[in-house]
């Protein structure tokens, strides 16, 4: 298994998450999406930017996809309109 580096690593209420890249093929998955979606909704502007620009490029994608597309719905509310 290749060693992967940590892409964002954040602590809410006392739970650490690290999210590794490259992150748009990780949250085709429920459960990862979801980790992701929270760190969009408590994470400061530095890392909701970290992650829409991870994530420039595969919208498309994401947005046909069942999990991912929730996702995608977040980075536009949190990027484009603020927190």
């Amino acid at each position: 298994m290749p060693h992967l580096e940590p892409f964002l690593f954040f602590r809410i209420r006392g739970v650490t998450f690290l999210v590794f890249s490259p992150l748009h093929q990780l949250i085709f998955k429920h459960d990862c999406s979801r980790v992701v979606q929270t760190c969009m909704k408590y994470c400061s502007a530095e890392k909701r930017a970290q992650i829409a620009l991870e994530l420039k490029g595969n919208y498309l994608s994401l947005s046909k996809n069942t999990y991912s597309r929730f996702l995608v719905m977040k980075v536009f509310k949190f990027r484009f309109v603020g927190p």
